[in-house]
């Protein structure tokens, strides 16, 4: 192929146009190649040569790519063969002057232009700082205060507010004045903009100025009379708050002591008991004269034949009557020996409680022993709130012999996890009797093995309560349950202080059968409240002749 009618000349000069940074060396490097034998094999060969070589960016490829398929592969004179005819011998591929000549004069000129677009940027970065500082000498900018004003005061503490001003005008002189301020405050100005307002608020002014409420209006001024003004209140009812506190402490050591007097009296004399008694079984008969039901009526006119000592003793008693309707049912689930109230009521007794937390709770007692002692009222005395540290764990028997009690051992588990007020309630479930692992959920799904259970508890807090009929639903006696029991409630006595064991059958159904053996070496009580009762009592740790069945 004639080097003439090479189109690569025509490739180069347009990418130059396009705003490549190329120059002669990038041509002759590309000629070189080509002599060396590189990128004469076909089109594509050519243009990774050209592209390798001439491209450094992905905005340059892509002219590349458009240039190349304009000017070469759109030339019918190049001709695709890979013969020794397409080879481009070193003599043919040569610059005559003229190419070399425009080839440099278009390197020149994109070298002019870049340093022409610098040139222009440069000046006009000068023009603007030169405009802004322009700005500033000629225009006055107001000050600005950047400070927060401090709102709120204490009675006998300082209070004080550290004031800034900035004005954009470096060269002006900042004064801070102050407009309208109280009596007790004070203003220091400092200069260039810096102050202090500060000042001691005393209980005589504290209640000047409950009634109003305290205004400030701060003024910065520079020395062209540009301005900013600076307005807040410190409310009246911060101060009211500390007075209402102490009122309100007041109000309730005064009824504190009426309260001690007023037992005081009423213990030493037995008279004054009987008075108020009878004053308020009068007030009652009084009331009901209002009610004009028959039945009251007559039970009115039946009380007013009797002696007013023997209505005194009826009140005493108060016994109430529940008039049933015929036929009025009550339609109720609660047919157990224990209902629900009843357990949540027994729950709420196993309590081991520690004071822990902030100081939240009046201690009365240490506070009224410490008026006596400085003969003033200074501070009342603090302590921090009761909490219930106890975690009951809950072992409860399911499926074989305990089917039937399945819904009371639920009512036991909700009773004790929502209304028991206990730090902690776990309920695990186990069959006849804990071996290896006990589980999560009723149905032995989410099993967890007893030695790592146990260990993540603390021992001084943790009581455990069986619910189990063990072995007394079937009647009969099973010595591989009794000694599985025996080794497991060993191992439980090295981890937990309190155990209690609650039966669902009567203790009448116990003997000749596993639960009597069982009863014998834990705390064992039949399902009734009395039995409910006396377990938590174990829990507690309240041992009362061994303990009572």
């Amino acid at each position: 192929m004639d080097a003439n009618n090479l189109p690569l000349l025509e490739l180069f000069t347009r990418l130059q146009d396009a705003g490549l940074p190329l120059g002669i060396d990038e041509y002759k490097l590309v000629l070189k190649s080509l002599q060396g034998g590189f990128g004469i094999s076909d089109k594509a060969a050519l243009k990774r040569l050209c592209q390798t070589l001439w491209v450094k960016s992905e905005e340059e490829k892509r002219l590349f790519d458009y240039y190349f398929e304009k000017v070469i592969v759109n030339d019918n004179n190049y001709v695709n063969s890979g013969s020794s005819s397409s080879i481009i011998s070193e003599s043919k591929i040569s610059l005559n002057p003229y190419q070399r000549w425009l080839i440099n004069i278009r390197s020149l000129v994109n070298s002019i232009m870049k340093i022409k677009f610098l040139i222009i940027t440069f000046l006009s970065t000068i023009t603007i700082v030169i405009i802004i500082n322009l700005l500033f000498l000629l225009v006055n900018f107001p000050p600005k205060f950047l400070s927060q004003p401090v709102t709120e005061v204490k009675i006998g503490e300082l209070y004080i507010y550290n004031i800034e001003a900035k004005d954009l005008n470096r060269n002006d002189v900042l004064t801070v004045t102050a407009q309208q301020k109280p009596s007790w405050l004070n203003l220091t100005n400092y200069g260039n903009g810096k102050a202090v307002l500060q000042g001691i608020i005393t209980s005589e002014t504290a209640l000047q100025q409950a009634k109003t409420d305290s205004y400030v209006k701060l003024q910065v001024t520079d020395n062209r009379g540009a301005k900013d003004i600076q307005s807040f209140e410190i409310n009246g009812s911060s101060i009211q708050y500390n007075i209402w506190i102490w009122i309100f402490l007041f109000i309730l050591i005064a009824l504190i002591f009426v309260y001690i007097i007023f037992r005081r009296f009423t213990e030493v004399n037995v008279d004054a008991q009987n008075i108020i008694r009878s004053f308020l079984s009068l007030r009652k008969h009084s009331i009901s004269q209002i009610d004009s039901s028959p039945y009251l009526q007559r039970k009115w006119q039946a009380d007013e034949k009797l002696p007013f000592s023997s209505l005194t003793d009826a009140n005493n008693r108060k016994k109430t009557r529940k008039i049933k309707k015929p036929d009025s049912f009550v339609v109720t689930d609660e047919y157990f020996p224990v209902t629900r109230r009843q357990m949540k009521q027994s729950w709420r007794y196993l309590r081991r409680v520690i004071r822990q937390g902030l100081p939240t709770e009046l201690d009365v007692d240490a506070t009224i022993k410490k008026i006596v002692e400085q003969s003033i009222f200074l501070e009342p005395i603090l302590v921090p709130p009761k909490v219930n540290k106890t975690n009951l764990i809950l072992l409860i028997d399911r499926d074989g012999s305990m089917l039937p009690f399945h819904i009371f051992s639920e009512r036991l588990t909700e009773t004790a996890v929502r209304g028991g007020r206990l730090q902690q309630a776990n309920t695990y479930y186990f069959h006849n009797c804990p071996i290896e692992y006990l589980y999560q959920d009723s149905y032995f799904q989410k099993a967890e093995l007893i030695h790592d259970l146990f260990g993540s508890f603390q021992s001084q807090n943790v009581v455990v309560l069986f619910f189990s009929d063990a072995g007394a639903a079937r009647g009969r006696f099973n010595s591989e349950r009794l000694k599985l029991t025996e080794n497991f409630l060993e191992f439980l006595r090295k981890r937990v202080k309190y155990i209690a064991w609650i039966n669902p059958m009567p203790r009448s159904r116990w003997f000749g059968t596993t639960a009597n053996e069982i009863a014998k070496i834990v705390p064992m009580f039949e399902l009734s409240r009395h039995g409910l009762d006396n377990a938590i009592r174990i829990l507690r740790g309240n041992f009362f002749g061994g303990y009572r069945q």
